[in-house]
């Protein structure tokens, strides 16, 4: 029998490779270790995310998680052990593991942390907005929202020109002069103040129009008509308002909000990103002819340009303002149209004469002008809440009321009388009632918008859904999230960051 030997310096190099191995095996399974606690934290906050709040994103295309899970304040823990259980599902051999049951990696002790996290409400509704311009850019290419975005800016242009040429106009210096008229007190300083911008021939056809004797004074008719209140001349016969309201301090606008924590800077806006604000706005929230018919606010749009907590308040207020868009159309298409200057002089000289000042007509036109404006426009306004159409600026063809028939128009509007189907006679072209109010969205400040949107989605959210506890301020779009784990008693970390339309 041959005996075996082994040299001391073998003895010394089998022990330097047995401890080479030994690390190398230990450094291979740590490496695998945080590939697999890395992979596990990733699939687990993707699933974790993959709870976003259906109905949300059902209804108004927004993706974010819920983390108030039915309750008013958030429920970070419920984050953090959700992240927590989906990562078990790997790094658990005894949890229906995808690893082998006994393999080389046994992980212990796993804590999930949220390292950081950005609600939909910080940075004043940026996360909010780039959600909100996300669902546009779905559903509106490139080149439509181009368009958009320079029919818009065209509309306002010609608005706002309007409006110019309007308070260019010496209004209240012709409102002055026919009151000293009515009450017989014209002095020398009101003649010396009178302008006429009439010409030869305007004037000589004003001369061959013939009102009547019992013409009535249109001006009068137009201030007693004022005093009935907008929503009395605007609304078509047979339609009522809403009566809903909200309790304002409920809403995201009317609270302090909950902030996130190192929160996750959003991408920059765009110059298009105003235009997806307004878009959303006029294709999520329901509006005075387009209303759904359900609970809450029935007039959201209305709510975002006036923020008052009735739909009453806020229909009262879009047509105020409506109202002051066609006054300046109408007086535009009055002051450069020659055939309605001579009428308006006309009825100008019957009311002066009546007063027995008939040289002051041709600066109490200009008050007549305004008065037939505020006419037309009342009449403009009940068709457009009838679902008519009318265009930005007016023609021959597109104008309804004539001067004859001005007084009787008003003094009907002042006492509520209205023509059944009066509404109806709208124009085939032009703007309807939604497109108006994409013009007084326009205006307003983005900030002012989004805060709305935020309000109106939470409101719907609450009074809809069946979710009384929803606030927009519980809900996640980003996380840092880091998830900690034991192996081989040593402690192994991994960090995931995801965003809702980012990739990881």
């Amino acid at each position: 029998m041959k005996r075996g030997s082994i040299t001391l310096y073998s003895c010394l190099v089998m022990g330097l490779l047995l401890c080479f191995t030994a690390a190398a095996i230990h450094s291979a399974s740590v490496s695998a270790g945080r590939v697999v606690l890395a992979s596990a934290l990733e699939q687990s906050v993707f699933s974790l995310f993959g709870e976003y709040d259906a109905e949300l994103f059902e209804r108004f295309g927004l993706l974010f998680l819920d983390a108030g899970r039915g309750k008013s304040t958030m429920q970070l823990q419920r984050l953090t052990d959700h992240t927590e259980e989906y990562a078990s599902y790997i790094l658990d051999p005894q949890k229906k593991s995808v690893l082998p049951e006994h393999g080389l990696l046994e992980f212990h002790s796993q804590k999930a942390s949220l390292l950081a996290y950005t609600l939909a409400t910080d940075g004043g509704g940026t996360e909010f907005s780039e959600q909100v311009c996300r669902a546009m850019k779905e559903s509106i290419p490139s080149a439509a929202a181009g368009t958009l975005k320079d029919t818009a800016e065209e509309q306002l242009e010609t608005a706002s020109g309007q409006e110019n040429q309007m308070n260019k106009s010496d209004i209240h210096s012709a409102r002055d002069l026919y009151e000293h008229a009515k009450n017989a007190d014209v002095s020398e300083e009101d003649k010396s103040r009178m302008t006429a911008d009439f010409s030869d021939a305007e004037i000589e056809a004003a001369e061959q129009i013939q009102l009547g004797s019992e013409y009535q004074d249109p001006i009068a008719a137009a201030s007693s008509a004022e005093k009935a209140g907008i929503l009395s001349l605007a609304l078509p016969a047979g339609v009522s308002v809403s009566d809903a309201s909200v309790e304002t301090e409920d809403l995201p606008s009317g609270r302090a909000l909950q902030r996130g924590v190192g929160v996750i800077p959003a991408h920059s806006e765009t110059i298009m990103d105003r235009v997806f604000l307004d878009e959303y706005a006029m294709n999520f929230l329901p509006y005075f002819t387009d209303c759904s018919g359900e609970s809450g606010l029935q007039y959201q749009v209305e709510y975002l340009i006036a923020g008052h907590p009735s739909d009453a308040e806020n229909l009262k207020s879009v047509l105020e303002r409506l109202l002051v868009v066609r006054e300046a159309s109408n007086f535009s298409y009055l002051s450069l149209n020659s055939a309605r200057r001579a009428e308006t002089l006309a009825a100008a000289n019957a009311v002066c004469s009546a007063f027995l000042v008939p040289y002051l007509a041709p600066a109490v036109a200009v008050a007549v002008r305004a008065a037939w404006a505020y006419a037309e426009s009342i009449a403009d306004l009940r068709a457009l809440l009838g679902g008519g159409k009318i265009p930005l600026v007016k023609t021959d063809a597109s104008w309804k009321l004539s001067v004859g028939k001005l007084p009787e128009f008003l003094a009907e509007a002042s006492s509520g009388i209205q023509e059944e189907g009066a509404a109806e006679k709208a124009d085939a072209s032009g703007l309807d009632y939604g497109g108006y109010l994409r013009i007084l969205l326009a205006v307003k400040p983005a900030a002012q918008l989004i805060s709305g949107l935020e309000d109106m989605v939470e409101h719907t959210m609450r009074e809809v859904t069946g979710k009384p506890a929803f606030r927009i301020d519980c809900c996640v779009c980003a996380v840092n999230m880091e998830l900690k784990a034991v192996l081989d008693g040593r402690e192994l970390t991994a960090a995931q960051y995801y965003r809702y339309g980012e990739a990881a």
